[in-house]
């Protein structure tokens, strides 16, 4: 168990206005990296995790985050751990979600960030997430993208 604090799990919904899913993933894990967090980024599919392997050697563009696949060497050693399932062999205590399914071990980080897409279909989903951690106890956080790509917490 990598978690540092005590409480129920922080989840953090992005909802998206001008970005992409990965586009703003890049951003967010970026500012992790920057506060000295390790996180684990679970991807939908393999094609997903590859894209963001290769995206995260060139984000930012004047530099890169050190990761790695959870099935490579020293995947235990890197900040930021790229897999197919949640998990904090790295002792990540931030786990970002790519795909559709909510997380169901929500004893095992501290913060969850999940992303709100802008097309219906994908909406649907996050909404269900939503519910199933808001009805589990989680301290929920919802954060809207403006048209610059800044983002405002909902509520504050």
């Amino acid at each position: 168990m990598a978690r540092l604090e005590q409480g129920p799990l922080k989840v953090r919904f992005y909802q998206l206005a001008t970005d992409t899913r990965e586009r703003a993933l890049l951003k967010i894990v970026h500012k992790v990296y920057g506060l000295k967090m390790r996180c684990c980024l679970v991807a939908e599919s393999a094609e997903q995790a590859k894209w963001v392997d290769d995206h995260l050697w060139r984000y930012p563009p004047d530099s890169f985050l050190p990761h790695g696949m959870a099935h490579e060497e020293m995947a235990t050693e890197q900040p930021i751990l790229i897999s197919d399932q949640p998990q904090d062999s790295n002792g990540a205590t931030v786990v970002v979600m790519l795909g559709s399914q909510p997380l169901e071990k929500l004893e095992q980080f501290d913060m969850l960030v999940d992303f709100v897409p802008s097309d219906d279909e994908s909406r649907r989903g996050s909404r269900l997430r939503y519910k199933h951690y808001l009805d589990a106890g989680c301290t929920m956080e919802y954060w809207i993208q403006d048209a610059k790509g800044g983002w405002a917490k909902h509520g504050d």
